[in-house]
């Protein structure tokens, strides 16, 4: 919501799938777009909202939990030590292919 009088929303228009400010609770055909930081395709809608003329939405649009790529990265990493052991530096140079000079 959003208005001197907090009594604008933001509502969807089905047939375009666009967003457009309106009163709340007015009977005009469109959706009251309630913001789900979880919703992916409404991230979307707001990023891609019109500014001029229109409120700009500020704060979180998209909340995706899931590993760092810091965290992903330690797991392979301690998953290939268990699979193939510690290894050595000696290993490493004299894995893959080589070739003379």
């Amino acid at each position: 919501m959003f208005g001197g009088e907090s009594d604008q929303v933001l509502k969807l228009d089905a047939t375009s799938m666009k967003l457009y400010p309106a009163t709340l609770g007015e009977n005009d055909g469109g959706v009251e777009v309630r913001h789900d930081e979880k919703d992916g395709t409404l991230a979307t809608l707001l990023a891609r909202h019109p500014a001029p003329g229109y409120p700009v939405p500020i704060g979180v649009f998209r909340a995706v939990e899931q590993p760092t790529f810091e965290a992903r990265t330690w797991e392979q990493s301690r998953a290939a030590v268990e699979r193939d052991g510690a290894g050595t530096i000696d290993k490493l140079l004299d894995a893959g292919d080589r070739w003379k000079v």
